[in-house]
């Protein structure tokens, strides 16, 4: 199939700039000298290439990312760059088979981490205007640490307001200013990690002995505007022009289709004006009309990758494959809940109540069983409900009430089932 044959808005890599920026990298920084960060593709297939290539450890933004590389044969070492204090996922991680690492920046995230079984953990430091403690507060952490069983491998710190800093020299002096704190850190925390960095600082951070680096697979327009980088393009999303006006034209990939923190997107092709929820409004350079197909460059790869289910392939122009984004969102829901919902006889619906820990009221999740929808009611805990229902074919779900109770296994949540889903 032809690019130009797929439904669009789609997003597709080029898969021969894909391979050569892996192997740009891997040899600028062979095996355990990066940790690949997911976060930026959010797909196992994609990070199994990095993995041939040498890197055998990767950085992950969730637990939804550290589970799935742990599911995919990938736990060789995960370290998870963030903070969390949901016992429940960090159980699943502690007893994924892989190694976890978890970043701790306080004295409650280690005590979660403690009590969900983690081993190892690294001392987030702040070093920018994300997450982490302060240089002098990292010494105690260290001891808290340890003395709750917890090895403490090293210090981790995130320049992220260098990493997309165009010109050269001023990159890196704010990179030189935030590693000075962090190599203070890990003189009094100790460990072999000192991790951080990314794609925007690869070649200039050589404070840390692991960059973080992630966006350097497929790049953006955030990072391609730095003259220094080795890495090209090679994500785009597909569009169709859907009208045309006397002096622009509009294609069907919007807001919804794109990360738009970093920007406008790029186009060869001409100029882009703007971008709504389903649109973006271009310029073009030579004429266009309705049916014409023109491929957008993302201003930034993470969230854009992280709105849509697949990644088509490309080579010469032709799909090749599809690889599923797989990483993406948050959920908990487990391969083996995931199996025992789709093995429910057409009789016998079973709901989960699915909880999630970060909102008060959550949405309802939905299983797809055979050719039905079955909703899942969702509560503000944080656990999975061995509440089952059962109901005939032509009966709804009406004897869910708004304000029964998920009855969570281990807690007894008290809190009630909040937007009950009909279908």
């Amino acid at each position: 199939m032809h690019i130009d044959e797929l439904p669009t808005p789609a997003l597709w890599a080029d898969l021969d700039v894909l391979e050569s920026n892996i192997a740009e990298m891997a040899r600028r920084l062979p095996g355990n000298r990066l940790r690949p960060h997911v976060k930026a593709h959010k797909s196992t297939a994609l990070a199994a290439l990095q993995y041939e290539a040498g890197h055998k450890g990767f950085t992950c933004a969730t637990p939804r990312e550290v589970l799935g590389l742990a599911q995919a044969g990938l736990g060789d070492d995960l370290l998870l760059a963030n903070e969390t204090v949901d016992v429940g996922r960090l159980t699943e991680m502690a007893t994924s088979g892989a190694r976890v690492t978890v970043a701790v920046d306080s004295e409650a995230t280690i005590a979660a981490a403690a009590k969900a079984g983690i081993k190892e953990c690294v001392i987030d430091i702040r070093v920018g205007f994300r997450c982490g403690c302060e240089v002098d507060e990292a010494h105690g952490l260290a001891q808290l640490a340890r003395k709750s069983n917890i090895d403490v491998r090293g210090v981790m710190g995130y320049e992220g307001h260098a990493m997309g800093v165009v010109d050269l020299e001023r990159r890196r002096e704010l990179m030189e200013s935030a590693m000075e704190r962090l190599r203070q850190a890990h003189d009094v925390v100790g460990g072999d990690l000192v991790t951080g960095g990314g794609t925007g600082t690869h070649a200039i951070n050589t404070w840390v002995n692991e960059i973080q680096a992630g966006s350097y697979v497929l790049m953006d327009t955030a990072y391609t505007e730095q003259v220094d980088q080795p890495f090209r393009q090679g994500l785009f999303l597909q569009s169709t022009i859907v009208s045309v006006a006397e002096k622009f034209a509009v294609c069907d990939a919007g807001l919804k289709a794109q990360g738009m923190d970093h920007g406008n997107p790029g186009w060869s092709g001409g100029e882009v004006l703007f971008c709504s929820d389903e649109h973006t409004n271009v310029v073009p350079e030579d004429t266009l009309k309705v049916g014409d197909r023109i491929s957008l460059v993302p201003a930034h790869i993470d969230p854009t990758m992280a709105k849509h289910q697949s990644l088509h392939i490309v080579r010469d122009e032709q799909v090749i494959d599809r690889w599923d984004i797989d990483l993406r969102h948050w959920k908990l829901l487990t391969q083996h809940l995931r199996q025992r919902a789709k093995s429910s006889t057409s009789v016998t619906y079973q709901i989960f109540v699915f909880c999630l820990h970060f909102r008060k009221s959550a949405s309802p999740s939905l299983i797809r069983n055979e050719d039905r929808v079955v909703s899942k009611p969702a509560c503000s805990s944080r656990f999975l409900s061995n509440r089952t229902f059962n109901h005939s074919v032509s009966d709804d779900f009406s004897t869910v009430r708004e304000d029964d109770h998920c009855h969570c296994p281990k807690t007894r949540c008290p809190l009630p089932i909040r937007n009950v889903l009909h279908v």
